[in-house]
């Protein structure tokens, strides 16, 4: 059978023509049968070739997405529901079709809030699993801050045992800090350690964004206590979403980490939504990475930087304005020119010492004048000590723990990922893979061998024991760690 045997020149086929070349491959079709279906798509006595081959060759679902009548956006109050086709939601990424049966009232009355409204009580739950950098805080008021999923958690420790929430994000929080000093916003004083800035991945409507809030309860007018937002700074969608975040000491700053291909670090204004400086973080791809899909779902599953920290020093020992930031075999000094706001980073040397990924970072109190030395922790479970640009010391503190498998394929130790100095500047607490809290001797502002202050800690969990993240109260003269088992344990001074 060819083309010729039917085709009089009109590029379409009769109802005749039709039934001629059916019964020429076996299959009867009367007249009335033909017609019938050129009516069906919506043709009476010719149907195009063109028309014929695709409705032959497309799937039955897909014909019916093609010739139904398509609408953007829900049914909104008081406009008609009369509607039955193709609707296109901005938060679905395929189309959705009203129901056969589809009855327009369901939508008029949808339109009016019910009576009953459904208030959060509390989240159960706390992000340790994939969280690389520091996210549980103590705030003034004895509360721990922490977050799960989109959701800012403060929660009053027992015997209250009650949690209160920010609900500003749109998706995933990815990244936590609280701001250490006092501010004003907008001629609004707020205390120390009640702020608190987090960060978010992109969403499927608008790049990620990072929200400053209060974290004391707010007075509603109706409804439960909320916290308050004071700020917020927007992102492209092509920074994806933020990894890491820190306060200066003054707590005028805010430093950022990205998870675009460089991991760009912006430093911001906050308080004005004023972006001061941004520059690459790091950008290292593995060597056994060789496709660029590899190479993206490396650069988006396992960060190149980890986290931030800021020299604290800044205003009580008149020390340079400077921050770093640690990650994947690596540890980079940003500072600033006083004459200027641009930030310019250095990477740091790993010396003689072995390069392995830098977990975690803490700057340790002045020795003499404003020189600070460097405490970072690494995936081995030792401390590193920096003098200068370069590590000048391995001091060994924890076990290793247990081997993670990296978006590379690669087996890595989780390392030390908590380090806090507390008590007057006098001790650095540190928490490794292995679930225990070591306290160390700094007050001469070094690192020693086996130079402890305080017993050794050991995490009690029936889920087993990893910190994740560490934090101390003064007021208390307590330690939080979170874990990687996602479980957040409190702890004392001479807990064993």
């Amino acid at each position: 059978m060819t083309r010729r045997a039917v085709d009089d020149g009109s590029g379409d086929v009769s109802p005749p023509e039709f039934s001629s070349v059916c019964a020429q491959v076996g299959v009867t079709v009367s007249d009335a049968e033909a017609r019938a279906l050129f009516r069906r798509f919506g043709y009476d006595t010719a149907l195009p070739y063109e028309r014929f081959a695709h409705m032959l060759l497309t799937q039955p679902a897909r014909q019916l997405a093609e010739d139904l009548p398509t609408r953007k956006g829900a049914f909104t109050a008081g406009s008609s529901a009369q509607f039955n086709g193709k609707i296109l939601y901005r938060h679905c990424r395929k189309p959705v079709y009203t129901p056969s049966d589809w009855d327009p009232g369901l939508a008029e009355r949808s339109s009016d809030l019910p009576s009953a409204r459904l208030v959060l009580d509390f989240v159960y739950g706390y992000q340790g699993k994939e969280n690389t950098s520091q996210n549980l805080f103590y705030t003034s008021e004895g509360k721990l801050v922490y977050y799960t999923a989109g959701v800012g958690v403060v929660y009053q420790r027992p015997p209250v045992h009650h949690q209160h929430f920010f609900l500003g994000h749109s998706d995933d929080i990815t990244a936590l800090a609280l701001c250490p000093a006092a501010a004003e916003v907008e001629g609004r004083q707020y205390p120390a350690r009640c702020l608190v800035a987090t960060g978010q991945v992109t969403s499927t409507e608008e790049g990620p964004c990072v929200c400053v809030w209060d974290s004391r309860l707010a007075a509603t007018g109706s409804g439960p206590a909320a916290t308050t937002e004071v700020a917020r700074l927007k992102f492209d969608k092509e920074a994806r979403g933020i990894t890491a975040l820190a306060f200066s000491p003054t707590g005028t700053r805010l430093a950022a980490v990205a998870t675009d291909n460089q991991h760009t670090v912006y430093v911001y204004d906050w308080r004005k939504a004023r972006l001061l400086s941004s520059g690459k973080g790091q950008m290292v791809v593995p060597t056994s990475l060789r496709s660029l899909s590899s190479i993206c779902t490396y650069w988006a599953a396992w960060g190149q930087v980890y986290g931030v920290e800021w020299n604290p020093y800044e205003v009580s020992h008149n020390c340079p304005c400077a921050f770093v930031t640690f990650g994947r075999k690596h540890l980079k000094l940003w500072t600033c020119d006083a004459a200027s706001t641009t930030w310019a980073s250095k990477q740091l040397s790993f010396g003689k010492l072995p390069m392995q990924n830098v977990t975690s970072a803490q700057w340790l109190p002045p020795r003499s004048g404003s020189e600070c030395l460097l405490v970072a922790g690494v995936a081995n479970g030792s401390l590193y000590l920096y003098k200068g640009s370069a590590a000048i010391r391995c001091v060994a503190a924890h076990r290793p723990g247990p081997q993670v498998i990296q978006a590379d394929g690669h087996p890595s130790f989780t390392g030390v990922r908590g380090l806090r100095v507390c008590k007057d500047n006098k001790v650095l607490l540190s928490g490794g893979a292995d679930g225990v809290v070591l306290q160390w001797d700094v007050s001469d502002g070094s690192l020693a061998e086996s130079r402890f202050a305080g017993p050794s800690m050991q995490l009690k969990s029936p889920f087993g024991a990893g910190d994740k993240a560490l934090d101390y109260s003064p007021e208390l003269q307590r330690i939080v760690v979170g874990t990687r088992h996602c479980d957040i344990i409190e702890l004392t001074e001479t807990s064993t």
